[in-house]
């Protein structure tokens, strides 16, 4: 029998069968969210980077970097806002209970 103290640690039967029911229904659906993003950073035209370390960056101009990245995150974050419909229903279930 499962303890309430018990239920969500790492090991517990319930967190191994939310685990495993999520890998099976989210993957689709988290691999469709992330491949546009990997694909648009992926394709970064020559010039740009995302490297914010001064000490990295080089001769690269840190504020076009900066640019870069802000506009890499306002895509993921619109990707991830606008994928709602295509959510696999246990994640908004789980966001219920």
């Amino acid at each position: 029998m499962t303890s309430e103290v018990s239920l969500f640690r790492k090991n517990s039967v319930g967190n191994k069968l939310i685990t495993a029911f999520a890998k099976i229904h989210g993957y689709s659906y988290l691999q469709g969210l992330v491949r546009p993003l990997i694909t648009f950073m992926k394709d970064l035209p020559p010039g740009h980077s995302y490297e914010m370390d001064p000490s990295k960056a080089k001769e690269q101009d840190l504020s076009e970097n900066q640019k870069t990245v802000e506009y890499a995150a306002s895509k993921f974050l619109s990707l991830v806002t606008s994928s709602l419909p295509q959510m696999p229903l246990f994640v908004i279930l789980l966001r219920c209970y």
